[in-house]
């Protein structure tokens, strides 16, 4: 397990205490809180309340996500380390669109989560080339994850949900070696199992804290991703969405491949639509 993830379980136990000790405290309020429920594995969008009532229920959440990445990219057998803040990405007019539906009815669960990551480099550094100086290093992914769960608890205070499904990875990759100009490129697809959770609970009668998580692999020797986010409900049927998301994948495949640390803030509105 690395530092990271040891880090993210232990901000989870903190966490779930901290909101444990924080509900308890509102136990004699008459105000009523309510779980924004999460729409996928991914940031989320809001429910009024449980809704065990034999009905499919809808919630659509777009947002934006702005990654910095680290880690190593290889093609064809040519390889450059790569390290770009969400400052940089930001200011390369990079970014990422996230967009995601979930239906459910009454316990179960049916989310589905589609993310396209467009990040790049100016400064990478040549790992198995010698001569370049640098290495322009540009990285596209689209990332489609459909899932099943199961709502292991369902509380106007708090919601744990099981989640299990695949992730399709579509990527492209480019590295040009400066100041030769020689490029090399290959697009790649692969299909993860993974496996996951998540945890939604009150804080107000009008905010939410969920953490997320999973882990998996298959066609990639390992990815996983992590995250949390606060939602802040406008409307009956409106919330905004602020947070954080992690997202690292190590897939190597005949001379090319790809070892990278995705992370930076999000924001996003959900809907609830049925």
């Amino acid at each position: 397990m690395t530092c990271f993830r040891k880090c993210f379980l232990v901000f989870c136990g903190v966490l779930a205490l901290s909101l444990l000790l924080n509900m308890s405290a509102f136990a004699e309020e008459p105000a009523v809180l309510t779980v924004q429920e999460p729409s996928t594995t991914a940031p989320a969008a809001p429910m009024p309340t449980t809704n065990d009532d034999d009905k499919w229920h809808f919630v659509v959440a777009p947002y934006l996500w702005f990654p910095g990445l680290s880690g190593t990219a290889g093609v064809l057998g040519h390889e450059a380390s790569v390290h770009a803040s969400a400052g940089d990405v930001l200011s390369n007019f990079n970014f990422g669109l996230m967009g995601a539906v979930e239906a459910r009815k009454n316990r179960l669960l049916v989310p589905v989560d589609f993310m396209w990551v467009r990040l790049k480099d100016n400064k990478g550094l040549p790992e198995t080339d010698f001569g370049p100086t640098s290495v322009t290093a540009r990285i596209t992914e689209s990332i489609l994850t459909p899932k099943i769960g199961y709502r292991l608890a369902d509380t106007e205070r708090w919601k744990v949900d099981a989640l299990f499904g695949i992730r399709y990875w579509h990527l492209g990759e480019s590295l040009t070696l400066n100041p030769s100009s020689l490029q090399f490129s290959r697009a790649q697809n692969w299909v993860d199992f993974n496996l996951g959770m998540r945890v939604a609970a009150a804080v107000t009668p009008k905010m939410s804290v969920t953490v997320f998580g999973d882990e998996g692999g298959g066609g990639s020797r390992l990815d996983y991703q992590v995250g949390g986010f606060l939602g802040y409900r406008v409307k009956h049927s409106v919330a905004l969405l602020l947070g954080w998301r992690y997202l690292y994948v190590d897939r190597q495949d005949k001379g090319s491949g790809i070892n990278v640390h995705m992370s930076g803030p999000l924001l996003g509105v959900s809907f609830d639509v049925k």
